[in-house]
């Protein structure tokens, strides 16, 4: 549904769908649907009133070919119904195919439906956010997605789960055992652990989700490499405090 009139504060806001062409927004539907914020419209259809959570609208994220619309024309709307500002504008590069920009018109673009239909939702999500480094271009290429598919999904965190769940299973009945006796190699991986959920949140907060997602993986992999050395599914079989 195209608004023509948004009447903010008792004063109304114009827009000519021939010049503005950026706002297509259904409030109704984005009243239902999302949970940002506690929203009620009077019995004017036209008329909107919100109130933010403390923390709204932290970042503003949007592509750089259209920074002018998000950076002028949306808080001047913002600003207009006194709902607090962005405190960041972000602009996130393009998904380019062999260094082109994809376009419909070129025909060199990439129907992500395709890709979940075979591979799931989850891996493809995974890849956009951590083969693009925020505020640069990345390219695509269907190599690449399966590439880090297999390494960091199947490999380094698919093993993992599949070591861990087969040795709870087989030697504890599926229940978590109780801490053994820790020696050095253990005591790492622990500070590792305990490390790594501030590294992440301060790179989100820093908007360098790549980066998040690495600390997250090299944890993963650096417990793989304690699973190899420590060989569990070995060692319980003669000392069961060493697990």
């Amino acid at each position: 549904m195209f608004l023509n009139n948004i009447v903010f504060g008792g004063e109304r806001l114009v827009m000519d769908s021939s010049s503005f062409q950026f706002a297509i927004i259904d409030y109704s539907r984005l009243d239902q649907s999302l949970n940002w914020g506690d929203s009620t419209i009077s019995d004017n259809p036209n008329f909107l009133n919100i109130e933010y959570d403390e923390g709204f609208g932290n970042f503003h994220l949007m592509s750089k070919d259209i920074l002018i619309t998000h950076s002028v024309y949306w808080p001047t709307m913002l600003m207009a119904a006194k709902v607090p500002l962005p405190q960041t504008i972000f602009s996130h590069g393009w998904w380019l195919m062999e260094n082109t920009k994809m376009s419909k018109s070129l025909g060199n673009v990439v129907n992500p439906l395709d890709i979940i239909d075979n591979y799931g939702v989850d891996p493809l999500r995974y890849y956009l956010m951590r083969d693009m480094v925020l505020g640069q271009d990345a390219s695509y290429s269907f190599d690449s997605f399966v590439k880090r598919y297999n390494s960091d999904l199947a490999n380094d965190f698919g093993n993992l789960v599949n070591r861990v769940t087969i040795l709870i299973r087989k030697h504890f009945h599926g229940v978590i055992p109780k801490s053994g006796n820790y020696c050095e190699i253990d005591l790492e991986l622990i500070a590792l652990a305990k490390a790594t959920p501030q590294k992440v949140e301060k790179s989100i907060q820093e908007m360098r989700i790549h980066d998040a997602l690495e600390y997250t993986i090299a944890l993963f992999r650096k417990m793989n490499v304690y699973l190899e050395c420590k060989a569990p599914w070995k060692t319980i079989i003669t000392d069961n405090n060493q697990i």
